[in-house]
């Protein structure tokens, strides 16, 4: 059984590749003195084989699926222009240049950003108004794609939206394009805050503990997070900050920065630096993180020994590319077909660790892992409401991705190879939303699999139901 699964694991290994080639084979003229023309023509070509032959075999229809049926559906975009959330059409200034950015940001109460007559008209929103520190023009800035001079591109203009929006700072965002001229057009930038500072004060028995978060700390966009923890039997206490500035100048690079400590002297610290694809037009992605953690815990035995220290320093290195599938540009789901290649080296090195007599397989050792991947995402999204908050507008990703994952681990002067697969996707059907994702990998070696493992996520809920001015969705 164990082989059978190792089996299965590399023939959707050579699957995973056999699709990069398949693309290789469209692009195969990027190099030469081939005209862009030809190149368009060659992905045109494999687009219409794909159509002529999906209903041949039910392989064919799966490939159809993947890279030529649209991230979204007519119910899914039904679900978005039901709550008035479209974006603006942009059609009509496609290609003209964009002159200038105005950005306009808001206090988060008594704003709107569909009626600008609304003004605060009581004292509380005066008041939390003036306790506020609004949100920064540059950082509004900071997740705009398009920058001044360049030419107008939908996408780009939706994804601003979409990333503005995502901020927990930020409660709705609005891009207008204002025509100047005939070959120029101006954006207006509104946005409205979200009241940013969460204070947190708990009581249990002996425990006082109090929390302060600022989640837009200064209308900087940063993150700022402390907690504190007395036990007044004890004298002792719990303490942990972190500082996290999720888009440095425009590069996407976050910085975070945190310590931990507990009653127990139990300790963590860390530093890292990261960049996600935080977008489908995201080509790269990368991150380094840094860090120390310290903790007693006890091992099963019959020895009678009592908890352990435990102690290590661990070093995360990873960086990943992702190339467009399809290079003609014909439409926003074209464009995000991507195909993605990433590397990854992690590191755990133990300062303090159990006796031998507790730890004989030597689990707890140091260890370097090498890691290689590659995987496919087609991923678009759809305004919704009243998911996770309310009346608010949220993002939600349809579409797909699945990959694997390879590698060596070398531990205790030994090497296991490693080898992973997942697979995600998710979409608005005729009663509503439903996603899963699967995911299935260990260490296999020649006769047997270690520590396998598999996990399987599924979610759903219903379209929003109204009965008079209550509304209704259900979940599982």
């Amino acid at each position: 059984m164990q082989i059978n699964r190792f089996r299965a694991l590399w023939a959707m290994f050579f699957f995973i590749l056999l699709i990069p080639l398949a693309y290789s084979q469209v692009d195969e003229v990027r190099d030469s003195m081939v005209t862009e023309k030809i190149s368009t023509e060659k992905d045109s070509q494999f687009e219409e084989s794909l159509e002529r032959y999906r209903d041949k075999s039910k392989f064919n229809r799966l490939i159809h699926r993947l890279f030529v049926k649209k991230p979204g559906t007519p119910k899914a975009y039904t679900t978005s222009d039901r709550f008035g959330e479209t974006h603006e059409n942009f059609s009509e200034f496609e290609g003209k240049v964009i002159r200038d950015i105005q950005i306009e940001t808001y206090d988060p109460f008594g704003y709107s950003l569909s009626d600008s007559t609304l003004r605060p008209d009581n004292f509380l929103e005066k008041a939390g108004n003036f306790l506020h520190i609004k949100t920064k023009e540059f950082v509004i800035k900071n997740y705009l794609l398009p920058e001044r001079n360049q030419t107008i591109d939908s996408l780009k203009i939706l994804e601003s939206e979409r990333l503005i929006r995502s901020q927990k700072f930020i409660r709705r965002v609005k891009i207008t394009p204002i025509a100047v001229g005939n070959d120029s057009v101006d954006l207006e930038v509104k946005t409205l805050d979200s009241w940013s500072t969460i204070p947190n004060l708990t009581y249990s028995g002996s425990r006082l503990g109090f929390r302060l978060r600022d989640r837009n700390f200064l209308g900087f966009g940063h993150d700022f997070d402390n907690r504190y923890r007395q036990n007044f039997e004890t004298g002792r206490n719990t303490f942990q900050t972190r500082y996290s500035i999720p888009n440095i100048q425009r590069s996407f690079i976050g910085f975070n920065i945190g310590y931990y400590s507990n009653e127990e002297n139990d300790f963590s610290k860390s530093v890292s630096l990261e960049r996600k694809f935080f977008s489908p037009l995201a080509r790269w992605a990368g991150g380094v993180y840094i860090g120390q953690r310290a903790y007693q815990d006890s091992i099963p035995n019959q020895e009678g020994i009592l908890a352990q220290n435990f102690k290590f320093n661990l070093q995360d290195y990873w960086g990943a590319v992702s190339f467009q599938l399809f290079k003609k540009e014909n439409s926003m789901a074209e464009r995000v077909n991507n195909l993605i290649l990433s590397a990854r080296y992690f590191q755990v090195n133990y300062v303090k660790k159990p006796v031998p007599e507790l730890d004989p397989s030597r689990f707890y050792s140091n260890e370097d892992f090498y890691l290689m991947g590659i995987g496919i995402s087609r991923r678009g999204f759809v305004q919704d409401r009243y998911i996770q908050n309310y009346d608010i507008v949220e993002d939600i990703p349809i579409g797909l991705s699945y990959g694997l994952t390879a590698g060596i681990q070398n531990k205790n002067k030994k090497n296991r190879f490693y080898l992973s697969g997942g697979f995600k996707m998710g979409n608005y059907y005729r009663l509503g939303f439903f996603g899963f994702e699967t995911q299935y990998g260990g260490f296999f070696g020649e006769d047997r699999a270690e520590q396998v493992v598999f996990s399987f996520d599924t979610h759903y809920f219903t379209r929003l139901m109204s009965w008079g001015r209550w509304k209704f969705r259900n979940f599982i």
